[in-house]
C-alpha cells in the first residue's frame, strides 16, 4: 500500500483552527494510507487554511506559500481559506502556477473527497480518529457552530469571503462533542465568525449540550456583546449548569470611543458595554475578560483615541486583574469595504502607520500600567 504523508498549516480565526481540525479529522479517519507529519517536516501534500482579515495576513499566507514550494517543491499545495476564496476571485494572482489546488471556504470541508479524485492510491475505508490538534493534546476542541455573518462592520472583509451566516443542527453539534467525549476531550469551544447569531438560538443550543453530552466545560470563541442578554446571562443563575461554563470570555470592544464605533457600524455603545461588563462581574464567579482593539481607523483622532484609553482604564479599574488581555490590531484597508472606501475623505482622513504604530504601543503598555 503507498502511504503517504500531509501537514495542514492554518492561519487567522479559531474557526479557522475548528475546520482545520474537522479536515484533518476527516483525512486520516477516511484514509488508513495517509499519516500527519510535523510543521518542521516535508510532506506529500501541504494544505493551507488562509486567512485575509488584514493586509498583514495576506502577507503572511503569500510568504508561507512561496516557503513551502522553496523548501518541499514536490508537495502537492492546497490553499483553502479566506486567502483561497479572494484569490478565486482575482485573475492577477501571482502564485497560481504554485499552488495545486486553490479552494473557497464553502468546499473546505470537502477536501478528503477532492484529495481522493487527484490521488488514486487514497482508499477510502474507516480508521479510527488519530489526529490531534494543539487544543486536543491540551484536553479541548474547537466545535464549529455557524459561519458567515450579516453585520457588515464598515472595515471588515469577511461577510465578503464567508458569505451569509449558517448555523450547524444542534444534532450534528451534540453527536460530535459526544464523539470528542469518548476521545477524552473535556472541554469544547464553541466558535463560528458570530456565534451570538447561530439558528434558531444560541441559549437553546447551550441548554441541549449541558443536558445530551457530559462535557465538563463549555467556552467560547470570541462573543459579540450583544449576545449577553438577560435569557443568556440566566444560564450562569442555574446552580446546575453555571460550573460548567466558562468564566471567561473574549468580548472585542474595536473602539472605546462611541464616533469611532459609529463609523465603524458596530451596533452598541461604550456605556452599554461597560454596563453589561457591570452585570457579569456580579453574577458570574471569578469573571475574566479579554478584547480587541483597532487603532488608526479612518478619521480617529487624537481626541478620540484619548477617549479609547479613557474607556479601557475604566474596564482596567473595574476588573483588575481580570482584564486579562488586549489584542491590538492596527487599521488595515480591505478592498470592498466601506472604510476602505471612504478612507481619505471627510471625516474618514487617513492615520499614518507611525501613528498607529504610537498607538498601538500605549494601548499595549495600559493593562501593564
Amino acid at each position: 500500500m503507498t502511504r503517504l504523508t500531509f501537514k495542514l498549516i492554518t492561519f487567522g480565526c479559531r474557526l479557522n483552527q475548528a475546520e482545520s481540525r474537522m479536515i484533518g479529522e476527516s483525512l486520516v479517519s477516511q484514509f488508513p494510507n495517509l499519516r500527519t507529519v510535523g510543521n518542521q517536516d516535508t510532506a506529500d501534500i501541504v494544505i493551507i487554511n488562509s486567512c485575509s482579515v488584514t493586509q498583514k495576513a495576506d502577507k503572511e499566507v503569500r510568504q508561507t506559500i512561496r516557503r513551502i514550494k522553496r523548501e518541499n517543491p514536490n508537495c502537492f499545495l492546497v490553499i483553502c481559506g479566506c486567502w483561497g476564496e479572494k484569490a478565486l476571485k482575482l485573475s492577477n494572482q501571482k502564485l497560481y502556477f504554485l499552488i495545486d489546488l486553490l479552494i473557497g471556504n464553502k468546499d473546505k470541508l470537502r477536501i478528503p473527497l477532492i484529495l481522493k479524485q487527484n490521488f488514486s492510491c487514497l482508499k477510502k475505508t474507516s480508521a479510527p480518529n488519530l489526529y490531534k490538534d494543539k487544543y486536543a493534546i491540551s484536553g479541548k476542541a474547537l466545535i464549529k457552530i455557524q459561519e458567515g455573518c450579516n453585520n457588515f462592520c464598515t472595515y471588515c472583509i469577511v461577510p465578503f469571503l464567508r458569505g451569509r451566516p449558517v448555523s450547524r443542527s444542534a444534532n450534528q453539534i451534540i453527536k460530535e462533542i459526544n464523539r470528542k467525549v469518548k476521545e477524552g476531550i473535556n472541554e469544547v469551544i464553541l466558535t463560528g465568525v458570530e456565534i451570538s447569531n447561530y439558528q434558531p438560538n444560541l441559549v437553546k443550543l447551550i441548554r441541549k449540550i449541558l443536558k445530551q453530552t457530559k462535557i465538563e466545560k463549555i467556552s467560547f470563541g470570541s462573543i459579540n456583546i450583544n449576545a449577553f442578554d438577560e435569557e443568556f446571562i440566566s444560564l450562569y443563575k442555574d446552580q446546575k449548569t453555571k460550573y460548567r461554563l466558562t468564566n471567561h470570555f473574549h468580548i472585542p470592544l474595536q473602539s472605546g470611543c462611541n464616533n469611532v464605533l459609529e463609523r465603524m457600524g458596530r451596533k452598541y455603545g461604550t456605556e452599554n458595554f461597560f454596563g453589561k461588563l457591570q452585570i457579569l462581574t456580579k453574577i458570574i464567579p471569578n469573571f475574566s475578560f479579554s478584547t480587541d482593539i483597532i487603532v488608526g481607523f479612518p478619521g480617529e483622532t487624537t481626541k478620540e483615541f484619548k477617549v479609547t484609553i479613557s474607556t479601557l482604564k475604566k474596564i482596567k479599574n473595574l476588573l483588575g486583574d481580570r482584564f486579562k488581555k488586549i489584542h491590538v490590531f492596527r487599521y488595515s484597508a480591505r478592498k470592498g469595504t466601506v472604510a476602505a472606501a471612504k478612507e481619505g475623505t471627510k471625516g474618514w482622513e487617513k492615520v499614518s502607520e507611525k501613528l498607529k504604530t504610537i498607538r498601538s504601543k500605549r494601548i499595549r503598555e495600559l493593562l501593564n500600567s
